[in-house]
């Protein structure tokens, strides 16, 4: 019974190391092996995947600052446009306008007011006239207050945010498309 058990006991690995110890450096040394092996093939797996997740990074961060580059570029254009239509505004022209609409609207109109409202609606520029409204003494828009060298363009196919990607190549194309806003009516 004892020479059975120990038969069981040397087919144990760890015994199996202390009874041939040639083998056992051989295993070591195999097993080594399978372990620098292994390593480095899960380095080049972890590289791999670094390479492609920065990448993915690159290419996600590069998409998102274009789009707001984009976006914050028709918006600077569009508040260009928006300043300059704004800092072409005549206060003073634009108060006698008022006062005259105020005073046709008490229905006692100034003969100055009358005569400046008559030169106005007959002068014209280059066969445009220098009004954005009507000249109906009874209609409630006011007349451009802007000065006849300073009309502003605008294109009919602007939008802030429009769809139109490639801007700078259709700038040409859509020339034929603006208009005068003093003889918009």
């Amino acid at each position: 019974m004892t020479s059975l058990y120990l038969t069981q006991l040397m087919t144990l690995p760890y015994l199996t190391l202390a009874i041939c110890p040639g083998q056992a450096q051989s295993d070591v040394e195999r097993a080594r092996e399978d372990a620098s092996i292994g390593s480095k093939h899960l380095e080049e797996q972890m590289v791999s995947f670094e390479k492609r997740r920065l990448h993915d990074i690159k290419t996600s961060m590069l998409d998102y600052f274009k789009i707001q580059l984009v976006f914050h570029a028709k918006a600077i254009e569009f508040y260009s446009k928006c300043f300059e239509s704004m800092s072409m505004v005549d206060e003073e022209r634009d108060l006698q306008e008022f006062q005259r609409k105020l005073s046709m609207a008490r229905g006692v109109p100034d003969t100055e007011e009358i005569s400046q409202a008559l030169t106005s609606m007959t002068t014209t520029t280059n066969g445009y006239s220098d009004t954005l409204g009507s000249s109906d003494p009874y209609t409630s828009t006011y007349e451009s207050t802007a000065s006849d060298h300073r009309r502003v363009r605008i294109s009919k196919t602007s939008t802030m945010y429009g769809d139109d990607e490639d801007d700078d190549e259709d700038d040409d194309y859509y020339d034929d498309d603006e208009y005068d806003l003093s003889t918009a009516r």
